[in-house]
């Protein structure tokens, strides 16, 4: 793979479902090694747009996707989807309910919700491993149904890293949590983002406060189309943000050069 190529890269991309264009001309260029934000209110498209990166949704011809380096309607997706992590809190609906917090950070292997086969001791280790940077490890045999929220973010993000993905993609992770587990969440990304510098992060989410400095560049979804692409700087505006939500926004700075939204 040439290594200038961008790990995303849409050009004139239209995404139909049941006949209806629910994504429009979407162009956007990630470079590697950028983290990166989605943002836009309920109904914009951004899950759609991330079942579109997965390669669960194709861009009618002539548009192109192309997502780290595998082209969609040329190359083996499944390959390009083992190189990517996603978390998402829909997914606790889909883990077993009798599951261990172990044996759910080791299905992520295989991509299952739940452990079908028998695991080997390397692949304990590493569970336990990266378990231990996300402060979860004395969780290891606690039902992952009786965690709080916060804790099962956490070990859906050890889930999708362990298997090393290239890409990792947050769809809505704080969308359940309350003000302490947001702030939790939070700090676990900061932390991840400096400590594992090869990994591009993109998160999506429809909460301007839970963009973190680190994220350095994104987009601003409305209606299934890219409003605005650019630097975090050109983005986070108070007229850009008002179109995005279709609503008079004004911003404060607060905390960590985190900026907050309230309505005029």
């Amino acid at each position: 793979m040439n290594g200038d190529a961008p790990l995303i890269y849409l050009e004139n991309a239209d995404v139909y479902r049941d006949g209806q264009a629910v994504l429009h001309q979407l162009n956007w260029v990630l470079p590697y090694g950028r983290h990166s934000f989605i943002l836009g209110a309920n109904g914009s498209g951004k899950t759609t747009l991330v079942r579109l990166l997965l390669g669960h949704l194709y861009p009618r011809l002539p548009g192109k996707a192309v997502v780290l380096g595998y082209r969609f309607g040329h190359d083996d997706l499944s390959a390009m989807r083992r190189q990517i992590g996603l978390v998402s809190p829909i997914f606790s609906e889909l883990a077993q309910a009798e599951s261990s917090v172990l044996e759910l950070v080791l299905s992520g292997f295989d991509g299952t919700f739940g452990l079908f086969r028998v695991v080997g001791d390397a692949e304990k280790r590493r569970a336990r491993e990266i378990m231990a940077c996300f402060s979860i490890g004395h969780l290891a045999d606690r039902q992952y149904c009786r965690l709080s929220s916060g804790e099962q973010i956490r070990v859906l993000i050890c889930r999708a890293l362990i298997g090393r993905p290239r890409l990792l993609i947050l769809d809505e992770p704080s969308v359940y949590l309350d003000p302490a587990g947001r702030e939790q969440l939070l700090e676990t990304l900061s932390r991840l983002m400096r400590e594992s510098p090869e990994l591009t992060i993109l998160f999506v989410t429809q909460r301007i406060e839970d963009i973190l400095p680190e994220f350095s560049a994104g987009l601003l979804l409305a209606d299934g189309r890219i409003l605005f692409a650019g630097s975090r700087h050109e983005l986070l505006t108070p007229e850009k943000l008002s179109r995005t939500f279709k609503v008079k926004l004004q911003l404060v700075s607060g905390r960590n050069r985190r900026l907050w939204s309230f309505v005029e």
